[in-house]
C-alpha cells in the first residue's frame, strides 16, 4: 500500500495511525500492546481504549449499513484513483445524509405533523346499548391508525 511504502505523503508530523497488534510499531504507526507488554497496566489501559475506539467505529458503520442499504453491499470495483473517489463520495454522502435527518428529527414531526389520527376503536359496553348492533360503535380505519 502507498501510506506503507511513502509515509511521509501521508502523515504529517505528530500524526500516526492506531493499529492492531498485527502491525509493527514504527513512527507512523502505533499498534495494541501484546505479550510481555500487558504486563504493564498502563498498555492494558491503552489496549481497552483503542478496542473501545473500535467498537463505535464497528457501531456507526452498522448504523449506516442499517439507514442505507446501498452501503450493506457496494457492488463496485475499484481499480483505480478515479474509482476510489466515486465510492468514497458515495458513502462521504451517505454520512451527510444520516447527519442531517439525525439533526432534523425532533424538527420533522414538528414540520410534517399531521392532526393525529383517532385510535382504532375497542368492542365495550356500547355493542349492546347501540342500534345499529357492531357498525354502530365501530369507526372507519385507515392505514393512518397504524402509524
Amino acid at each position: 500500500m502507498q501510506i506503507a511504502q511513502h509515509p511521509k505523503k501521508f502523515f504529517d508530523q505528530n500524526q500516526f495511525l492506531l493499529a492492531n497488534s498485527a502491525y509493527a510499531s514504527d513512527q507512523y504507526t502505533i499498534p495494541a500492546y501484546k505479550g510481555k507488554e500487558l504486563l504493564n497496566r498502563w498498555n492494558v489501559d491503552f489496549n481497552y481504549r483503542l478496542a473501545q475506539s473500535q467498537v463505535r467505529i464497528e457501531h456507526a458503520i452498522g448504523v449506516l449499513k442499517g439507514q442505507f442499504s446501498s452501503l450493506r453491499e457496494l457492488r463496485t470495483q475499484i481499480r483505480n484513483r478515479k474509482e476510489m473517489k466515486v465510492t468514497i463520495k458515495w458513502i462521504i454522502s451517505c454520512v451527510v445524509l444520516h447527519n442531517l435527518l439525525a439533526d432534523l428529527k425532533d424538527q420533522w414531526n414538528e414540520l410534517y405533523e399531521e392532526d393525529e389520527p383517532e385510535l382504532a376503536p375497542v368492542v365495550g359496553d356500547n355493542y349492546a346499548n347501540s342500534n345499529d348492533g357492531i357498525r354502530g360503535i365501530l369507526r372507519p380505519l385507515t392505514l393512518a391508525h397504524f402509524e
